[in-house]
């Protein structure tokens, strides 16, 4: 099974940015992601969950979409996420 879903995945560059994620479904996915295993259980990652229009303004001018596409900007207003989870890498 699980191998037939990553068969058909694709890369996703456009959404429906009416669509608001909010913070709760958000942070159930980085519970899960939290207690996958971790190398030496270092526990190395960080998550910076965003789910609001303002934070996501912020957030969407410091991403690279499409890197072969070098005259495309990304999504246009409307087509963007509706929430960011952003993963950071504690270097302790």
């Amino acid at each position: 099974m699980m191998y037939s879903l990553v068969k058909k995945n694709r890369s996703y560059r456009r959404f429906y940015e009416e669509e608001s994620l909010d913070y709760t479904t958000l942070e159930k996915f980085v519970d899960m992601a939290r207690l996958t295993a971790s190398g030496a259980n270092k526990q190395a990652l960080r998550y910076y969950i965003s789910s609001t229009k303002e934070c996501n303004e912020i957030i969407f001018p410091q991403l690279h979409w499409a890197g072969y596409f070098k005259e495309w900007n990304g999504p246009a207003v409307g087509e963007r996420p509706g929430g960011y989870i952003i993963l950071l890498q504690n270097h302790q």
